[in-house]
């Protein structure tokens, strides 16, 4: 299967012979390579429903992102197109809209480990920009329960966390989380984040583009209301997603990604001074 080339429903009806389910969970945060939005994220999903109804699929799950329904980012716009096309179809279908999700082995949450880790962490300027992580055992265990056969079908569910936070506060539960102390922290105003953004977008695959910083000031919180009727209880907070038995493992992980790289430079600089200085002291 090849979401960037499958747009077409006859591509996939062979391969639904006996499905009764279908869950489409493809999704790419960044255009590159062969991998564009207008194919993975619509064209190739609205394929693949259209060749439920055909093969007689009962039902799909789509799992769509939180701010899909209102974005103005090619991202969103395209998640929100193959919403569109499945709620047109006569299928049951559930499309869940998750916040950021977090994962022990996740991109975005390594990334946010790693910034939580570092003495001085640099935090964009965004405004009252919320966000609502949800775990990605929330994530697993709603998709669950969208298969029991007297699940409600024909809805919308904000895949959200129980607590709702702003992004320095998220990246400073990450850190407390892990057993680190007190950090500097430094903001970074828009104008610089956004010049930022323009100019990494010139390099393929970069995680900042303008298209993501203006996702990452809109924030990404919603109403979880949908998702604790949906797994019967509340999800797990943000400050709950680090237990404690993997804190110091975790940490560990996190500052190896930077810290070698740190004192490598360190030590660097600190040999150039020396030789500078016996150089200088007894001259060649």
């Amino acid at each position: 299967m090849d979401f960037s080339k499958d747009i077409a429903p006859e591509e996939w009806v062979g391969r639904l012979a006996a499905i009764d389910v279908v869950i489409n969970a493809v999704g790419i945060i960044v255009e590159a390579g062969g991998g564009r939005f207008e194919e993975v994220h619509h064209r190739a999903p609205a394929a693949l429903f259209a060749a439920c109804v055909k093969a007689g699929v009962k039902r799909v799950i789509q799992i769509s992102a939180l701010g899909a329904d209102g974005g103005d980012t090619g991202y969103f716009r395209t998640k929100f197109a193959a919403d569109q096309a499945l709620m047109a179809l006569p299928l049951q279908w559930t499309i869940l809209m998750p916040s950021l999700v977090y994962g022990e082995d996740g991109d975005s949450s390594r990334m946010f480990r790693v910034l939580a880790s570092m003495p001085v962490i640099p935090v964009p300027s965004l405004g009252n920009a919320l966000f609502q992580p949800v775990h990605v055992d929330d994530l697993v265990e709603s998709v669950s329960a969208c298969l029991r056969a007297d699940s409600p079908t024909g809805n919308c569910v904000d895949l959200v966390g129980a607590a709702a936070v702003p992004y320095r506060g998220m990246i400073d539960t990450y850190r407390r989380a892990m057993g680190f102390g007190t950090a500097l922290y430094v903001t970074v105003p828009a104008f610089m984040m956004a010049i930022a953004a323009w100019a990494s977008g010139f390099i393929p695959a970069a995680p900042l583009n303008p298209e993501t910083w203006r996702m990452l000031k809109a924030g990404s919180a919603g109403d979880v209301a949908g998702i604790t009727e949906l797994i019967g209880r509340r999800p797990k907070g943000i400050a709950e997603f680090i237990e404690t038995q993997d804190a110091q493992r975790l940490a560990a992980g996190a500052l190896k990604q930077w810290l070698p790289r740190v004192l490598q430079f360190g030590a660097a600089i600190v040999a150039i001074l020396v030789v500078s200085y016996l150089m200088l002291r007894d001259p060649v």
